[in-house]
């Protein structure tokens, strides 16, 4: 997972189910990769929500997004105050927090 902030990343499934989460070693405002223990399959169509979860209350965000990327979008902008699955949301900032994903198959992504 790619942050800009975070002692914590996350990913999970759009009903609040945790795939997966990983402790951050990074410095907050430099961006950092953090790999996941394992590889997380993810299936075409069905939505995502990846997190940062911060304990120094600093975190960083863009105000403008068109949310299109080759193989999907990006919806609602989602937070929460504890370290728990985001059900908040604002619709007007996006944290930077996102996947670096390698596509497997030859079928189509939706």
């Amino acid at each position: 997972m790619r942050h800009l902030f975070g002692s914590k990343v996350s990913i999970w499934t759009r009903t609040g189910v945790l795939l997966s989460s990983q402790p951050v070693a990074g410095t907050n405002g430099s961006w950092t990769e953090t790999a996941l223990a394992a590889p997380v399959p993810l299936a075409a169509g069905s939505n995502y929500v990846v997190a940062a979860y911060v304990t120094n209350g600093t975190y960083y965000w863009v105000n403008s997004t068109n949310g299109a990327f080759s193989d999907g979008l990006i919806g609602t902008s989602v937070f929460s105050s504890l370290d728990a699955f985001p059900t908040n949301t604002d619709s007007g900032s996006w944290p930077l927090v996102g996947l670096r994903y390698t596509l497997t198959g030859s079928a189509p992504v939706t």
